[in-house]
C-alpha cells in the first residue's frame, strides 16, 4: 500500500464512548464535517491514512445532511490502535502512536460541494491514569499477538488470535507476517471466522534474520478487506552461541546447568533446585522507629558473644509517615540470633528515640555521610563537563568509565551544567515553589531555550538520558555525541524503563556491560491495565563496550513460550558473595553507574545469576535461575522450571513478591541467600507509600479495579496498606541450585577436553540409598589417568576425586556415570 505526507491544516477529531453502544458500532463510524445543503444525492470519497501509514481510499453513499453539517456513515472498524513507536524523555515515555487522518471529498454528480481533513489521536483511544493505559483500545474488536515478544533460539513462533468478548459477537480476518516496511509475506495468508476461542496459529521462522517482524491483520467482510490493517509487531534475534573445543574452569565449580560442557550425554537430565526457606521473616516492623520497609545491611558471627548479629536499616514507609520520616532514614537497628533462625532485637540503650533509649539502635548515621555522599556533593560543586576529543585527549582509560543513570542526580544538578543565572540553591527554591525553572522530571534546572543552543560542543543533558563519561578529576569527558540509550519504552534498544538494572565489570578483557529493561507493546492478552507499568511489556537487553567508545547492543533475556501469559523480566543480576562486587574488586568508579546493582567478575566458563520474573497478571514476582557463558548470551531452564526461591502461601510475608538480593552469605557450610519479601502484589507498594485516602487512590487508580483478583475498593485499600517488605534468608548447600540426574536409574555424561588449571579434581554431588557415582579421568592419548574409576557415595560439596598437580595446563576429559545420584558441580580446585 502507499504511504502519504500531507501538510494540510485538520480538524481534530474525538471518539466518544456513547459511540460503543452496540456491536455495530465497533464497526461502523460517522465523520461529520462542515456542508452546503444540497438536493442533489451526495457521494463521499473518503482517503484514509491509518496511525501505521497504510492507506485506504473508498466511496461511501451513506451520507445525512442537515443543519449545514454532512454527516458520513463508514464501515471502519478502528483495529489499529497506534504505531508504538519508542519516545523518550522521562520514566514511562509514552509512546509514539501517530495519528489517523481521513480526506473527505463530497460530490453530488460531478460537482464538489465539501471537502475536508479530520484526524484522530490514537491515544484517545485509551483510558488513563499518571500516563495513557496503552493496553486494550476501547473500539479495538481483536485479541491479536505473538506467543512471545522475542523469539532468539526458537525454530517457530506462534500467534494467537480471537476477537474482544462482548464487543462483536465474531469476524472474519485475513492475517499474514512481514518484515518492518516490507509487504512481502513471510508465513500466511491465513483466513479465519473468529469467535470468543482462542486460535493458534505456528510459522517457522528459522531461516529469519534479527529484527522487527509484523502480524497483520484484516477484517473481511463478504470476503472483500474492509477498514485499517491491524499491526502486531514482535523481534526475533539470530543466536549463533557455540562450545568451545575445551573449556577451562578458571578455579570456579562448574554447576550442572546443560550439557555445554560435554560432548555426550547420556540419559541424562538437568533440573534446576528450589532453595529452603522458613515462614518468617528476619525482621518484621514493631517498634516506632521502623518502618514497613527493611534491609539488612550485613550479618557476622560474633565469636566471642558466640551469637550471629544482624545489622538492619529502614529503606521505606506509609505515605502517613513521611513527615518523619527523616528522622528514621539513618538508623542502624541490631538483632541477634544464636542459631541464624529465630532473632531478637536487644535492647541496647544507646541511641535515643521518642525519648526513650530502650531499643535496638545501635547509631544514627544522618551526621555521616558515606563516601558516595561525599562524592556526589563534590561532583554538584564542582564538575566539568566537555565532550571527548581524540586529538587532544588522548586514549581513554577504560578503568575511569562509566554510564550515569537518567534518573539520579548526575549530572543533572551539577552546577556547571545549569543554566546562567541560577544560583546554588535554584534546587531548593524550584522545590519551595520560588522558582519555574526546575525540570518537570526533577532532575535539574532548566536551560534557557536558546543557551547554547547553537554551539555544537556545548554538553545539555535531559532527563532520561543515559551518558558515558571517563572521570578526570573533577572534569567529565561525554564519550559519545548522543547518549546511550534513553528513558522510555521500545525494542529499538535505546530505550530503558526506569534504570539500568544491573552493571558487570568483566575484569580480565575490562569490558563494561550495562544491563537495562526494553519494553514491547502490551498488547492483549499479554498486557495488564492495572500494572503499574501497563504500556509495556519488559524484557532484558544489553550495551557493552571494550574501550569506552563504541559500543554494541542486543537482547538477553524475554519470556518464552513456556512462561505465563504477561510475563516480563523485571530484573537480573549475578550471583555474588556479600560484602564483595562479585569475585573480583572493580573499577574506582564502578558505584558511579547508580545502577540498582554494580558487579565484577573475571572470566570463566560459567556464571550463575537470577531474573526476577514479574507475573503481569497476577501482579506477583520471583526470581529464577539463569546463567552465562559470555556475558551476553542468558539461558534458563524450560525442562521442571522453577522460581530459585519459592513464595509464600497466602498470609505469609513473601507470598506476593519475593526481590532477590543477588547475594549470599556463608556460615556453616551453606549459603544464606539474602531476598526481600513481600506480603501483597506489585500494586500494594503504591497504596502504602503514595496515598493518604481511598478516594484519592480510587480517582487515580480506577483501572486497578479491572484486576481479576478485585473484589472491593475498601478491601483493595485495606490489603495495600497492610504492604510490608521485609528481609527474608533462603538457604542451600553451596553451588547447589542445580543438578544432574538419571533420567531413570542410569545415565552418564562425558566432558569436552578440560584444561588443568589447578591441582585437585573435586565434586559436589548426593547419592541416594543404594546409588553411587563413578568418575573416570581420560588423558590427550586417550590413557585412563585413575587406576581404576574413583566410585563416591553420600553427601558432600567438595569430594576430593583426584590430584591433578602433575598434569598442570595439560587436557584432560571426564567421564561421570550416575546411578540414583544428582552431581551438582565439579571443579579443579586451585
Amino acid at each position: 500500500m502507499r504511504r502519504s505526507d500531507h501538510s494540510r491544516k485538520v480538524q481534530r477529531m474525538e471518539l466518544l464512548d456513547h459511540d460503543l453502544a452496540t456491536s455495530d458500532d465497533y464497526l461502523w463510524k460517522t465523520l461529520v464535517l462542515d456542508c452546503p445543503s444540497s438536493v442533489e444525492p451526495v457521494v463521499a470519497r473518503i482517503r484514509v491514512t491509518q496511525p501505521h501509514g497504510f492507506i485506504q481510499e473508498f466511496e461511501s453513499r451513506d451520507v445525512r445532511i442537515e443543519a449545514g453539517r454532512a454527516h458520513v456513515r463508514m464501515l471502519y472498524p478502528l483495529i489499529d490502535e497506534g504505531r508504538y513507536e519508542p519516545a523518550h524523555g522521562s520514566w514511562n515515555g509514552a509512546w509514539e502512536m501517530g495519528e489517523y487522518r481521513f480526506e473527505v471529498t463530497l460530490h453530488a454528480g460531478a460537482r464538489t460541494v465539501a471537502e475536508d481533513v479530520l484526524s484522530l489521536d490514537p491515544h484517545d483511544l485509551f483510558p488513563s491514569d499518571r500516563m495513557v493505559i496503552s493496553v486494550d483500545a476501547r473500539p479495538q474488536i481483536i485479541e491479536c499477538a505473538t506467543r512471545q515478544m522475542l523469539y532468539a533460539v526458537e525454530n517457530e513462533a506462534e500467534l494467537m488470535i480471537r476477537i474482544r468478548r462482548h464487543r462483536v459477537p465474531g469476524c472474519h480476518v485475513e492475517v499474514d507476517v512481514t518484515a518492518r516496511e516490507d509487504e512481502q509475506r513471510l508465513a500466511g495468508p491465513w483466513q479465519w471466522r473468529l469467535d470468543h476461542q482462542w486460535r493458534r496459529q505456528s510459522f517457522d521462522i528459522r531461516s529469519w534474520s534479527t529484527g522487527e517482524y509484523r502480524l497483520r491483520i484484516r477484517v473481511l467482510v463478504d470476503g472483500a478487506p474492509i477498514g485499517p490493517w491491524c499491526i502486531r509487531r514482535f523481534w526475533k534475534q539470530v543466536e549463533t552461541l557455540t562450545p568451545p573445543e575445551t573449556i577451562t574452569l578458571a578455579g570456579y565449580p562448574e554447576v550442572l546447568v546443560d550439557d555445554w560442557s560435554f560432548t555426550q550425554v547420556d540419559d541424562i537430565r538437568f533440573v534446576p533446585d528450589a532453595m529452603t526457606k522458613r515462614p518468617d521473616p528476619v525482621v518484621a516492623a514493631t517498634e516506632s522507629h521502623e518502618e514497613e520497609m527493611l534491609a539488612v545491611r550485613s550479618i557476622e558471627w560474633n565469636e566471642r558473644q558466640r551469637r550471629y548479629e544482624c545489622e538492619y536499616g529502614n529503606i521505606g514507609g506509609r505515605r502517613e509517615r513521611t513527615d518523619t520520616a527523616a528522622e528514621r532514614a539513618h538508623l542502624r537497628m541490631l538483632l541477634i540470633s544464636d542459631d541464624g533462625e529465630r532473632w531478637s532485637k536487644p535492647r541496647l540503650g544507646l541511641v535515643a528515640y521518642d525519648g526513650s533509649t530502650d531499643n535496638n539502635i545501635l547509631r544514627d548515621d544522618t551526621d555521616h555521610p558515606s563516601e558516595k555522599d561525599l562524592e556526589r556533593d563534590h561532583d554538584i560543586e564542582h564538575a566539568q563537563f566537555r565532550f571527548y576529543d581524540p586529538q587532544t585527549d588522548g586514549p581513554v582509560n577504560i578503568d575511569n568509565v562509566f554510564v550515569a543513570s537518567g534518573k539520579r542526580h548526575f549530572p543533572f544538578q551539577c552546577k556547571s551544567l545549569q543554566r546562567e543565572g541560577a544560583g546554588a540553591d535554584a534546587m531548593a527554591k524550584a522545590e519551595a515553589g520560588q522558582a519555574k525553572d526546575l525540570r518537570d522530571d526533577g532532575l535539574g534546572v532548566m536551560q534557557s531555550e536558546d543557551e547554547g543552543a547553537d554551539d555544537p560542543d556545548a554538553f545539555r543533558p535531559q532527563g532520561g538520558e543515559h551518558w558515558p563519561f571517563e572521570k578526570r578529576g573533577d572534569l567529565y569527558l561525554v564519550l559519545t555525541r548522543e547518549p546511550l540509550f534513553y528513558l522510555g519504552v521500545g525494542m529499538d534498544l535505546m530505550h530503558t524503563t526506569e534504570s539500568i538494572r544491573c552493571h558487570v565489570e568483566e575484569t580480565d578483557r575490562k569490558r563494561l556491560l550495562y544491563y537495562f529493561r526494553p519494553g514491547a507493546p502490551a498488547y492483549p492478552p499479554h498486557g495488564a491495565v492495572y500494572d503499574n507499568m501497563h504500556l509495556g511489556l519488559r524484557c532484558m537487553g544489553v550495551v557493552w563496550t571494550d574501550d569506552g567508545l563504541t559500543y554494541h547492543r542486543q537482547f538477553v533475556l524475554a519470556p518464552d513460550g513456556l512462561d505465563p501469559i504477561g510475563s516480563q523480566f523485571y530484573a537480573m543480576g549475578l550471583i555474588q558473595k556479600a560484602e564483595t562486587l562479585g569475585d573480583a574488586p572493580g573499577r574506582p568508579v564502578l558505584d558511579k553507574c547508580l545502577s540498582k546493582i554494580n558487579q565484577a567478575f573475571p572470566m570463566r566458563n560459567l556464571y550463575l545469576g537470577t531474573t526476577l520474573l514479574h507475573w503481569g497478571i497476577e501482579q506477583t514476582q520471583a526470581p529464577e535461575l539463569i546463567w552465562t557463558r559470555d556475558l551476553l548470551h542468558f539461558r534458563r531452564f524450560r525442562a521442571q522450571r522453577q522460581s530459585l526461591i519459592e513464595n509464600g502461601t497466602g498470609g505469609t510475608f513473601d507470598h506476593g513478591m519475593i526481590r532477590d538480593q543477588y547475594k549470599y552469605r556463608q556460615f556453616d557450610g551453606e549459603w544464606w541467600y539474602h531476598y526481600t519479601g513481600v506480603n501483597t502484589r506489585h500494586n500494594g507498594y503504591g497504596v502504602m507509600a503514595r496515598h493518604e485516602s481511598i478516594e484519592t487512590y480510587r480517582e487515580k487508580f480506577s483501572n486497578h479495579g479491572d484486576a481479576p483478583y478485585f473484589d472491593t475498593w475498601e478491601g483493595c485499600w485495606t490489603d495495600g496498606k497492610q504492604t510490608k517488605y521485609l528481609p527474608g534468608i533462603a538457604r542451600c548447600k553451596p553451588y547447589r541450585v542445580a543438578h544432574a540426574e538419571p533420567d531413570d536409574v542410569r545415565g552418564t555424561l562425558t566432558t569436552r577436553p578440560v584444561r588443568v588449571d589447578g591441582a585437585e579434581l573435586r565434586i559436589n554431588a548426593m547419592t541416594q540409598p543404594g546409588g553411587f557415582i563413578e568418575v573416570e579421568i581420560i588423558d590427550e592419548d586417550g590413557a585412563a589417568v585413575l587406576a581404576e574409576p574413583f566410585r563416591f557415595e553420600g553427601d558432600e560439596v567438595a569430594a576430593a576425586v583426584a590430584d591433578l598437580r602433575s598434569r598442570a595446563d595439560r587436557l584432560i576429559t571426564i567421564r561421570f556415570a550416575l546411578e540414583r545420584a544428582r552431581l551438582y558441580a565439579f571443579e579443579i580446585a586451585k
